[in-house]
């Protein structure tokens, strides 16, 4: 942050997201990077992008960048099912989503098929391949 010269602009805090403590309409942007996958189910999910969608301004935008379980390469197929292993015998973690189960969040949090663009980034990297998910809320409705 400081880099960045952001240490004035920028205060982190500690809370919920499925209970923001903020108003409707107070950001321009809000994201999530690698994280929802790390909440205990879809429904907390659902309901902490209905959060981010609620304080985010009109015309600003709710990014989510999570990766897919695809593997392009071995070291990446490896990298799945070493953590599908993981999961199935840990607590605490969701598989990766498909990209259609976390278009179907997005729906079912309010966000409109015409206000979602999905960028897919290949960095070539061990794990698998990234899902940039960027999601406009220009035409968010009220209360929707």
């Amino acid at each position: 942050m400081q880099e960045l010269n952001l240490l004035k602009k920028v205060q982190g805090m500690r809370s919920d997201a499925q209970q923001l403590p903020f108003e409707e309409n107070s950001f321009t942007v809000v994201a999530a990077v690698h994280s929802i996958r790390n909440f205990p189910n879809k429904q907390s999910i659902k309901r902490a992008i209905s959060e981010m969608k609620r304080v985010v301004v009109e015309g600003g935008s709710v990014i989510v960048v999570e990766n897919l379980p695809v593997a392009r390469t071995k070291a990446q197929e490896a990298h799945l099912k070493m953590f599908k292993c993981k999961v199935k015998y840990s607590s605490g973690e969701l598989y990766y989503f498909s990209k259609r189960e976390l278009l179907e969040m997005f729906r079912k949090a309010g966000f409109k098929n015409e206000d979602m663009e999905i960028k897919i980034l290949d960095y070539n990297l061990s794990a698998t391949t990234i899902l940039f998910k960027y999601l406009s809320s220009k035409r968010r409705e009220k209360g929707v």
